[in-house]
């Protein structure tokens, strides 16, 4: 019979766990709903400290596109820090939600290029005044200044 050899005892779990009390502890979810603010819906995380987080549902991937119906049928994981659709087999980790991550790094990506490409009556009116003003200015490089530079690192005259 082959010997198995321990590598976590019993004082390295008492250890992880004393260490990880001194963490604060990680925000958990309690509810989910929607609300239309102007002409935008809202995602609004409930926190468990009573915080609520507003997320454009358009920006939350495979979300943007779902009908509220749908996007109201999830399920909150026991320890409240995922959420799930089973219709739409979509997993999201609220850790993440939190800092910002929407998505893959695809879709992050396809949105930062959407608000890029935006027109709006404030944009044309800067350009107009711009190209009034002859354009944007052509990138230059300064000159040199010779004296600020040490005397092993001297150009050479010419």
């Amino acid at each position: 019979m082959a010997e198995h050899r321990i590598l976590t005892s019993d004082n390295d779990i008492e250890k992880a766990k004393a260490d990880s009390a001194a963490f604060p502890a990680e925000l958990r979810l309690m509810s989910v709903y929607l609300a239309n603010v102007e002409d935008e819906t809202l995602f609004v995380l409930v926190m468990d400290d009573g915080s609520r987080h507003y997320i454009p549902k358009a920006r939350i991937e495979r979300l943007c596109d779902a009908s509220d119906d749908i996007v109201l049928r999830f399920e909150i994981s026991e320890d409240g820090l995922a959420l799930y659709w089973p219709e739409l087999d979509l997993d999201l980790y609220v850790p993440a939600l939190l800092q910002g991550v929407y998505g893959t790094e695809r879709w992050m990506a396809s949105l930062g290029r959407l608000g890029g490409r935006v027109r709006s009556e404030a944009k044309s009116r800067a350009a107009r005044e711009n190209g009034r003003k002859g354009g944007r200015p052509c990138k230059t490089i300064p000159p040199l200044n010779h004296s600020t530079l040490h005397t092993s690192q001297r150009l050479p005259s010419l």
